[in-house]
């Protein structure tokens, strides 16, 4: 059966099932609001799955270009791997997170961008708030930051959901903001750090893994939140 609209692809690699904050983000944000395309999410059980869809699009995207029928929609499909740094306090686990990430990387080539928070997702959610830089002190300070008795479970994303989505676009332009003033206020320069404010980094190369992981609070959801409200 051919698909009747694009399909964007989320991956999240922390994810061991559905029961993730990620996924339980945009399926009560996005599910019903997107009308030009449907999400799905992939945790890493699936990863396989997230694979053969990702070389399917590949195939039907060359059909295309060969003049072939095929499935149309498929060839349009986005693919998007959604992670965080999680490094600990002190950095303990920093060779782990390096490896993590360039094996992320290498995975499709650099074809699929890694929209990543550090050190963790509720970072993105902090946006929703105001302008967030503050440096990270341990999860428990971070949670708390994000404020409206937060905890990871379905129960708050879903009671808080239209209160997250009303905040979208202010979360965005904070998200923005902070990002630039957290790379100007890097200790090293990096030849990309201008263009690293305004698009998904490449982690191409360990020096720019490194480079990124001595920043202690960034996120890039906003990035993908722009391509899902295209879609709405």
């Amino acid at each position: 059966m051919k698909q009747t609209k694009p399909i964007i692809h989320i991956y999240i690699p922390e994810a061991l099932d559905h029961s993730n904050c990620e996924i339980w983000y945009f399926k009560h944000l996005f599910q019903r609001r997107l009308t030009k395309a449907t999400l799905k999410y992939y945790a890493y059980p699936n990863r396989k799955e997230f694979e053969k869809a990702f070389n399917q699009k590949k195939k039907q995207s060359k059909r295309r270009l060969d003049g072939k029928k095929g499935d149309i929609f498929a060839a349009d499909d986005l693919f998007f791997i959604v992670t965080d740094t999680d490094l600990k306090q002190g950095q303990s686990n920093r060779d782990e997170v390096r490896a993590d990430l360039r094996k992320q990387y290498n995975w499709f080539n650099g074809d699929v961008p890694i929209i990543f928070s550090s050190r963790s997702f509720e970072t993105w959610l902090c946006m929703h708030n105001q302008v967030y830089n503050k440096p990270f002190s341990g999860q428990n300070t971070l949670e708390h930051d994000v404020g409206y008795d937060y905890e990871k479970t379905e129960k708050w994303y879903k009671n808080n959901a239209e209160r997250l989505y009303s905040t979208i676009d202010n979360a965005c332009a904070n998200c923005r903001v902070s990002r630039s003033s957290a790379i100007d206020s890097a200790e090293s320069e990096h030849t990309n750090r201008e263009f690293f404010k305004i698009i998904v980094p490449a982690l191409a190369d360990e020096y720019t893994i490194n480079w990124f992981l001595k920043i202690s609070t960034i996120s890039y959801m906003d990035k993908l939140i722009d391509v899902l409200r295209d879609f709405e």
